[in-house]
């Protein structure tokens, strides 16, 4: 199988490229070494990290709620983070959101793929959310080991 530069390239960080960095609540409490050499592992290959500011829990326990559109609130509140850091210029251009836990990863992956498919469940979050400004649909979600 050949693979196209395109291909390649299209999660493959530049150097000195700066990633928007979402570390979840287990990594800021029982998991502090595997955060700490996640981020030494991707600023020897050139990358860093940038944990978004006013992050919040990505919602993995709201997942027994019967209400299942209220799982993906905490997600876009995180995403439109993202989208803050560009509107500031804390990165430039930069769509991709990066985790190191998996929980958090299969969370956010799985809500932005549903705001991606379903124009009115994002409506309802962003009308939910009207102090925060729109989530547009961009942010694309990636597991540290699929930026590597």
């Amino acid at each position: 199988m050949t693979t196209t530069k395109s291909e390649t390239t299209k999660s493959t960080p530049t150097n000195n490229s700066k990633i928007p960095y979402y570390p979840g609540c287990t990594l800021k409490t029982t998991a502090k070494n595997f955060e700490k050499s996640a981020i030494a592992a991707a600023r020897a290959l050139g990358i860093e990290l940038l944990e978004i500011p006013r992050w919040n829990c990505c919602g993995t326990v709201f997942s027994l709620a019967d209400d299942d559109l209220i799982h993906h609130v905490a997600s876009v509140r995180n995403f439109i983070r993202v989208q803050e850091m560009n509107d500031y210029g804390l990165v430039k251009n930069e769509n991709r959101l990066v985790t190191l836990c998996a929980m958090c990863f299969n969370t956010l992956k799985s809500t932005s793929l549903r705001v991606k498919n379903n124009a009115e469940d994002l409506k309802k979050i962003n009308d939910l959310m009207y102090r925060e400004e729109d989530y547009q649909g961009k942010v694309e979600v990636l597991h540290f080991l699929e930026l590597l």
